[in-house]
């Protein structure tokens, strides 16, 4: 089976042109061969990448991923509705101690969400949750999303699991994210 490509770019459904875009140049940059000559699994990453890009850039490409990707279910009212979850990040890359927002959004709401364990961040906020509603396929449905502010205390690669979601008696699940966190100065403590 193939990889979501809107987990590749770690973007969600709704993601516009300008999102996409941001996104694979983001993380072609990260993933380039050329920039990586040791990593063997670069290559297949930008390849990834560049597929993912392709496919969601080309709106007729996208229409059709679109259609062949999302498993349609019924609710309530009898209108199909696709069920999705997505953890996305506003950065890849930040400066240790710097904030960084991780969401994760899903379908519906009142959802039992299992988010992966956050204990290598420091949690700056309380989550925000928001609730709205998107157009899926000419339909309306409502959207959960909560956001959480963290930021990284040291240095490093750090990887965020996979968050799960029940809905109907299927699971969902999310594809892991990864954060660096760079060295920076601090100034305040000297």
């Amino acid at each position: 089976m193939s990889k979501n490509h809107y987990h590749i770019l770690q973007i969600n459904s709704n993601a516009t042109a300008a999102d996409i875009k941001k996104a694979y140049r983001l993380l072609a940059k990260r993933y380039h061969p050329d920039y990586n000559p040791k990593d063997e699994t670069a290559s297949e990453k930008f390849l990834e990448i560049t597929i993912a890009y392709e496919t969601l850039s080309n709106s007729s490409l996208r229409t059709a991923y679109d259609k062949s990707l999302w498993g349609a279910s019924t609710n309530a009212n009898n209108i199909n509705v696709d069920y999705y979850l997505h953890v996305t990040s506003n950065a890849s890359i930040v400066k240790c101690c710097e904030e960084f927002e991780l969401t994760f959004t899903y379908s519906g709401d009142g959802r039992y969400l299992k988010k992966p364990p956050l204990s290598s961040f420091v949690t700056a906020s309380k989550p925000y949750v928001d609730f709205r509603l998107v157009n899926i396929k000419g339909y309306s449905v409502k959207e959960t999303c909560i956001t959480y502010t963290l930021s990284a205390p040291v240095p490093g690669n750090f990887k965020i699991g996979a968050a799960s979601i029940k809905i109907q008696n299927k699971t969902f699940q999310s594809v892991p994210l990864y954060i660096t966190a760079e060295p920076t100065t601090c100034f305040l403590y000297r």
